[in-house]
């Protein structure tokens, strides 16, 4: 029986790097999904007149996916020998010309803000915190980006309301 432990700490670190790639590959997914949705916000902010809030949402859908083509290609980058990104030329200076939608457009990015954390929450909770810290990191830097206020990453960040 001396290979009974060995063993068993094997089977441990395993199952414990397998849960912090299972987050790792559910954020890459659920940031998929996100970069869809925030495509299509693009989109309504076109038709909403939104421009300046246009680009920053190209430039949130970068936080997710470094080389999306279509966010990289409205921000006017093109890509240069070793496979980087260079600004081709400055953007130029917008404004929303219709500022009555920004509530709506708050509302729309949190809506995606709220099904990314509840998608992942759960997911990091289970994690526990001794594994992919990274990744448990980034996954609440991105749920705040989308949605500053939601409620199961403040507590997957153990952080309590004041008052």
């Amino acid at each position: 029986m001396p290979f009974v432990r060995p063993t068993l700490a094997v089977a441990l670190l395993l199952a414990g790097a397998a849960r912090a790639d299972y987050l790792e590959t559910a954020r890459h997914e659920a940031a998929g999904q996100v970069v869809d949705e925030l495509l299509d916000l693009a989109k309504w902010c076109v038709s909403t007149k939104l421009y300046r809030s246009r680009d920053q949402v190209y430039a949130l859908i970068l936080t997710f996916d470094a080389d999306q083509p279509t966010a990289r290609r409205k921000l006017r980058y093109v890509r240069v020998k070793g496979g980087g990104w260079k600004r081709n030329r400055e953007m130029p200076e917008t404004r929303d010309r219709l500022p009555a939608f920004h509530a709506e457009l708050e509302q729309r990015r949190r809506a995606i803000g709220t099904r990314f954390g509840d998608a992942l929450v759960p997911l990091m909770e289970k994690a526990g915190t001794t594994r992919s810290l990274a990744t448990r990191e980034r996954v609440l830097r991105e749920i705040f980006l989308l949605h500053p206020d939601h409620e199961g990453a403040h507590r997957a960040n153990r952080a309590v309301q004041a008052g």
